[in-house]
């Protein structure tokens, strides 16, 4: 119920409750190909209905805090294969790099679908920290903007920006 209470379309705030309240009276230990199913069978009607050109994003956040490794693994996979199979479904997931976790997204059946971001990689966030310390310059007219753009000491000076911020954005 709390994904039902986020999404901001009617349709599928009715879908997500429904399908939640389906899923608790079944039961945890249910097969996960039917609870995925039971969620992705109506949410592909709504996604006919909204057009084609529609994603649909799924955000899955806290893998890793699941005790059972082995239905983490089953899922992931059961995903994996949804995804290949549902063009509009995009998911989204978020866990700490525990083993089981990293080898599912690291298998076959994820290799042309999972893009890992790392968000814990000094070097992709400070691309990221780079990128938007550039264009937030570029989209104002700072007075900075020449110091980074214009002198030799731009780049040097941009790099000490990205050093003093950690990879944090604050």
């Amino acid at each position: 119920s709390q994904l039902a209470d986020c999404t901001a379309h009617p349709i599928l705030r009715t879908i997500i409750a429904e399908v939640s309240r389906a899923y608790i009276k079944h039961g945890a230990q249910q097969q996960l190909e039917h609870a995925f199913r039971g969620l992705l069978e109506p949410l592909s009607k709504v996604n006919a209905t909204l057009g084609s050109d529609k994603r649909i994003v799924l955000v899955i956040d806290g893998l890793d805090e699941c005790s059972d490794q082995e239905r983490i693994t089953e899922a992931l996979t059961l995903l994996f294969n949804l995804i290949k199979m549902l063009p509009w479904l995009y998911i989204f997931t978020a866990s700490r790099p525990e083993p089981h976790i990293m080898n599912a997204f690291g298998s076959p059946a994820a290799a042309d679908v999972v893009h890992i971001r790392d968000l814990g990689s000094p070097s992709d966030s400070e691309e990221d920290v780079g990128f938007y310390i550039r264009s937030r310059i570029l989209a104002t007219s700072s007075p900075y903007f020449p110091l980074l753009t214009s002198t030799p000491d731009g780049p040097r000076l941009l790099q000490r920006l990205l050093n003093r911020a950690g990879g944090v954005f604050i």
